[in-house]
């Protein structure tokens, strides 16, 4: 566990002051919240809109951060020299970020819930499997152009698909509502049967890129 916790620590490190964007957006996001909470009351459709496009995409920006020294900085492949296998480098590292989004998300999502005064399970689970898709897609893309910026373009390509051509046309939303409501058990069940396989076939193919 010491071990864990220690590599953990390095992960975080790693991408330096780019890990920030995580807790500095989402304390803005949520003050944000609390103003427009306050001027819509019941109204306010735009909270839960912004919650399952930024908080995710934040998750996916780590992704790419966390492989930033390992494929695009020069003199990044002499960590594959370590003795460490395969797996570690792509998949363990990224279900360990995972595990930090959860966390992440988990406390966002409390504090949504507290300013909206509606239950956070929903939008918790929602989240999360937007999550686990996105930044899936995030390391696939990375791993495949071993460029953080290229990654970074194909993240927001497959986030920005979705929010402009996918209220309009209902093929191109693979992970989000749209509606600036509470979830319904349909769009849940929707959401997981698109974002579990996008996360895991990504997940997959992102490994396989990690050192070819």
């Amino acid at each position: 566990m010491k071990r864990i916790l220690r590599e953990l620590r390095h992960d975080l490190r790693e991408p330096g002051l780019n890990i920030t964007a995580l807790p500095v957006v989402s304390i803005l996001f949520l003050l944000l919240s609390c103003v427009v909470q306050a001027q819509l009351q019941q109204n306010n459709t735009v909270t839960l809109g912004l919650l399952e496009v930024l908080i995710p995409f934040l998750g996916g920006y780590a992704s790419l951060m966390l492989m930033q020294g390992l494929l695009d900085t020069e003199g990044g492949d002499i960590l594959f020299t370590y003795p460490r296998s395969n797996l570690y480098w792509g998949i363990i590292r990224q279900l360990r970020l995972f595990a930090v989004q959860v966390i992440h998300v988990t406390i966002v999502c409390i504090c949504v819930a507290g300013i909206m005064h509606i239950t956070p399970l929903e939008i918790l689970l929602v989240t999360l499997l937007q999550s686990f898709a996105v930044m899936a897609v995030a390391f696939c893309g990375v791993a495949a152009t071993r460029s953080v910026s290229m990654g970074l373009i194909i993240l927001l390509a497959f986030i920005g698909v979705q929010i402009t051509l996918g209220r309009e046309f209902e093929i191109f939303n693979w992970l989000y509502t749209l509606s600036g409501h509470m979830p319904t058990l349909e769009e849940m069940v929707g959401i997981a049967l698109r974002a579990l396989p996008t996360g895991f076939i990504c997940g997959f193919l992102g490994h396989l890129w990690v050192r070819s």
